[in-house]
């Protein structure tokens, strides 16, 4: 199974876990992998790895930084035994982005053999992060780090975190996008729904007058006696105004329509 395939997201926290899982229990089931490995029995191998898959989505706690890491090692070893070399170099890179120094052991990996190479293929110097938006509240971490930056060609584990709260959890790869999350303004924006709002009432106030004036001054192109407001300059400055009170209406009506129903500024 390939890290795509088993790539598990929790779009609610715990959701769909039968009970919640911690970092002590990843590096138990790492440990447990890696063994496997060595001793080259390949299927419990693979049936470790799906555990751990299994096993993020439903994380209490926050992942550290070399749990992060060796998890990413895990998936180059599996990657490598199933001739996708790409993502072995990607997920051995994301190793080393997530703990600078990793390793695999000596035990998994010797120096030289045909695995080792593949192990520093990326220069992480010439991989361009790209900026991640922080939520609406919490943190969003990654490989287990508060961060607002992330290399899209590598996997990633992903969680947002408020307090000692995990909301959710995921292990992402290359180039999937991040599970969906509050954002700064959705359901916000209150200053702006109000300036709106007060804009749209004072539009409303100003197109009554300027229609109340001009039905008043209508009279007076027709009445033989004196009229109050007899000349057409006067007639042309409210018929002027009425027509940009109404305009200021309608933008103004249409601004905040369209902020209620998208709830973003």
């Amino acid at each position: 199974m390939t890290l795509i395939a088993a790539v598990l997201l929790a779009p609610a926290a715990h959701a769909g876990c039968e009970e919640p899982t911690t970092d002590r229990d990843l590096l138990a089931l790492l440990e447990e992998a890696l063994e496997a490995y060595s001793a080259l029995e390949l299927d419990t191998f693979d049936q470790r790895v799906a555990d751990l898959h299994s096993a993020v989505p439903c994380l209490s706690d926050a992942i550290a930084e070399l749990t992060a890491a060796r998890l990413h090692g895990v998936g180059a070893l599996q990657a490598f035994g199933q001739r996708d070399i790409a993502l072995a170099e990607a997920s051995f890179a994301a190793a080393r982005a997530a703990s600078p120094g990793f390793r695999m052991p000596a035990s998994v990996v010797a120096e030289g053999s045909p695995l080792s190479v593949h192990m520093d293929a990326i220069d992480l110097r010439e991989v361009r992060p790209e900026p991640v938006m922080p939520p609406a509240s919490g943190s969003i971490w990654l490989d287990g780090r508060s961060g607002r930056e992330r290399r899209p060609g590598f996997p990633v584990v992903f969680q947002h975190i408020e307090g000692d709260t995990v909301h959710q959890s995921a292990l992402l790869p290359p180039g999937a996008p991040l599970p969906s999350y509050p954002e700064p303004g959705a359901g916000g924006g209150g200053g702006l729904h109000k300036a709106l709002l007060v804009t749209a009432i004072a539009s409303s106030v100003v197109t009554v007058g300027a229609f109340g004036a001009n039905r008043a001054v209508a009279p007076c192109k027709v009445l033989v006696g004196p009229c109050d407001i007899p000349d057409d300059g006067t007639r042309h400055t409210v018929n002027l105004l009425m027509g940009v009170s109404t305009a200021s209406l309608m933008l103004a009506g249409g601004s905040w329509t369209g902020w209620a129903l998208t709830g973003k500024r």
